[in-house]
């Protein structure tokens, strides 16, 4: 059975997350939901694991890795940042946080599509490790 491990890093003050991370972790779990039930997925082990942050990591939250690699790198994209108020507000200053952008678009949370093409990617790569995709 082939394995698929994630994990989800964010920044995390007593149980509280911003909105952002907050709406990215409800994304992962919705695509997990998918890969759980599908078919197509029937032969994968999901190993999901969540890692919590302290504010002076905040430049890694809302980092995913998919089988090791960084979603933004499987999807060929760039991570950068802009202001988050929601962070902001949970730390206590002027925060900024991660964003991807890919195909001219800026995200701020990474929806349910984007994490399942950089899943899918991922399985295919390890099938064709030679392949770029």
């Amino acid at each position: 059975m082939e394995e698929l491990n994630i994990e989800w890093m964010h920044y995390d003050k007593e149980g509280e997350t911003c909105i952002r991370c907050n709406s990215t972790g409800d994304n992962i779990k919705a695509a997990l939901e998918v890969v759980s039930t599908d078919d197509a997925y029937k032969n994968i082990k999901i190993n999901y694991k969540e890692t919590i942050l302290e504010a002076s990591e905040m430049p890694d939250s809302n980092t995913v890795i998919i089988n090791g690699q960084k979603l933004e790198d499987i999807l060929n994209a760039k991570a950068s940042e802009n202001y988050c108020h929601s962070c902001s507000c949970l730390k206590g200053s002027g925060t900024n946080c991660r964003t991807i952008e890919l195909n001219d678009e800026s995200y701020e949370s990474l929806p349910k599509e984007m994490i399942l093409e950089a899943i899918d990617r991922s399985i295919a790569s390890s099938h064709h490790p030679d392949k770029k995709f």
